[in-house]
């Protein structure tokens, strides 16, 4: 559905199809770099309990994206 959405926006908008794929691409590697660079300087001690966070981050997401489309 993304895909497909994104796909629609890119033609309407008459963009250049090259310059979005690297805008991706380039978000993409930032956005790996940044969370590498991070989890590598929280270490080990700090692991189990990001862990943690991270999980209840995802339920809690998920949670809220359950009940907006059970409130459509």
């Amino acid at each position: 559905m993304d895909e497909l959405a994104i796909g629609c926006i890119i033609g309407l908008a008459h963009l250049h199809v090259t310059a979005v794929i690297l805008a991706i691409a380039l978000q993409a590697f930032l956005a790996a770099q940044l969370g590498l660079a991070t989890g590598a300087r929280a270490g080990g001690r700090w692991r189990e309990r990001a862990e943690q966070v991270a999980a209840i981050a995802l339920i809690l997401l998920g949670a809220y994206l359950i009940t907006e489309q059970l409130a459509r």
